[in-house]
């Protein structure tokens, strides 16, 4: 080991468990396992599993509610124990892609998490086929009730699975197959390290390293030079890269074709917990109700007022508009006027440059008339239709 290895700092993690070999953390493996165990023993003795079509659904909320009570506590229980221990390992992992008892540590631990999911698919199943109860539970105080919003979003998610035996063949396959390729992916980046002169003399590097080079280093001639020698790095390893995204890529449009899912955004936006429209406007910036701000301007620019007609650029004679008609106020800037009481997403405010500043900074305006000029955006929020 070399002494720069040996000088550079480490987290202490003693608090959590002494070591990855400890008997603390082999213990609380062990553990794991065995809730496990106890969780598919009990979802085995409860019947609980995907209802066939024909069969008659449960609609006994009070004997739905303690079995229901029964799952929530072991699982609970299991994913207090489980994210300890990722958290653990995976702290050695991300800080260390060369330990490879971590690297060892973390796949027995996917390899319970895909059990985990496995036995989670079949509770899934089965709330979806007793839906119709589900209101008569969440009634009944107790676990239940304090886990309506993850209990509703399950019900909810459940029209996306394939069949019990294709879920747990798929989480199975989930090991050597996408989780592998963000495995690889992780390990390509962590190990990449290029040669760079910051002073006087070349060192070798990690990215990361330079990256932050090329972020906060005061001079500006080196964060160019950071800059070029990162692309001419991910350039070197963009063959292992292209087939890690494929890879992983591949395995979730297969799986949500399989799913009856729309297409690879639709479960990334419901677990988000957002719509479509939102995510579009997002990332578009300036889309609303389906149209571009830009065009918007253009088809409005007649309501802009003729103080600033260098702005406009419209001539005022020729733009035949009633003038009481027109709705600017002409002691505010001039700019767009939007009716948002229409729009279900209202715009509760806009982003505007700061006058005399070419750089990022902005000025929130949330009070008055909405006016727009060509670089404002929009703050828009989802509301329905009429809500205040």
């Amino acid at each position: 080991m070399t002494e720069k290895a040996q000088t550079s700092p480490h987290w202490d993690l003693s608090n959590v468990y002494p070591s990855l070999e400890s008997e603390g953390f082999l213990e609380a493996v062990a553990d794991l396992k065995a809730q496990l165990d106890d969780l598919a023993g009990y979802l085995a003795n409860h019947h609980i599993g995907r209802l066939a079509p024909e069969a008659a659904v449960p609609d006994d909320a009070d004997q739905l509610t303690p079995t229901v009570s029964g799952y929530l506590d072991r699982l609970n229980a299991i994913m207090r124990l489980y994210r300890t221990l990722q958290a653990y390992v995976s702290s050695f992992v991300t800080t260390d892609s060369y330990n490879n008892l971590a690297k060892r540590r973390l796949s027995e631990l996917e390899m319970l998490g895909a059990r985990r999911r496995q036995l989670e698919v079949r509770f899934q199943g089965w709330l979806g086929s007793i839906a119709s109860a589900l209101p008569q539970i969440l009634q009944r105080p107790g676990p239940p009730q304090e886990h309506a919003f993850f209990l509703q979003e399950v019900v909810e998610q459940s029209q996306y699975l394939m069949g019990e035996a294709e879920e747990s063949l798929a989480q199975e396959l989930m090991l050597s197959g996408a989780a592998a390729w963000r495995k690889l992916q992780g390990t390509v980046c962590s190990q990449l390290n290029v040669e760079f002169q910051a002073k006087d003399q070349v060192e070798r590097l990690p990215i990361t390293a330079l990256q932050n080079l090329r972020r906060s280093h005061p001079d500006g001639e080196l964060r160019r030079r950071a800059y070029q020698v990162e692309l001419a790095a991910w350039e070197s390893v963009k063959e292992p890269l292209a087939a890690a995204l494929n890879g992983v890529k591949g395995t979730v449009a297969t799986l949500n074709q399989h799913r009856g899912r729309a297409d690879a955004l639709h479960q990334p936006i419901d677990q988000s917990r957002i719509d479509r429209e939102t995510l579009e406007t997002m990332l578009g910036g300036r889309v609303i109700q389906g149209r571009r701000l830009p065009a918007l301007v253009r088809r409005d620019r007649h309501r802009l007022s003729d103080v600033d007609r260098s702005r406009c650029g419209v001539d005022r004679s020729r733009c035949g508009v009633d003038r009481s008609r027109c709705g600017v106020d002409r002691r505010r800037r001039p700019g767009l006027l939007l009716g948002t009481e229409r729009l279900e997403r209202q715009v509760v405010g806009i982003e505007r440059p700061l006058l005399g500043l070419d750089g990022p900074r902005r000025a929130r305006v949330s009070r008055g008339s909405v006016e727009l000029g060509q670089r404002d955006v929009l703050l828009l929020v989802h509301r329905p239709r009429g809500a205040v």
